[in-house]
């Protein structure tokens, strides 16, 4: 059980730091920078696969 709350606590991380990634990414649209875009774009993408690998984790474990 404790180690489901703390893949949780990332999970919910992940989701923070895509969110992040999101906001970054249309910043960089807007503004014009290639860089910010590519980089917004890595950690919403990252923080979304990562979010979503630890959830599966907890829904194969408890199956």
């Amino acid at each position: 059980m404790k180690f489901d709350q703390w893949r949780i606590s990332f999970a919910m991380i992940g989701v923070l730091v895509s969110m992040l990634g999101l906001v970054v990414s249309l910043h960089g649209i807007v503004t014009g920078q290639q860089v910010a875009f590519y980089v917004g774009t890595g950690a919403l993408f990252g923080g979304l696969i990562t979010a979503m690998v630890l959830l599966e984790k907890i829904r194969n474990r408890r199956n």
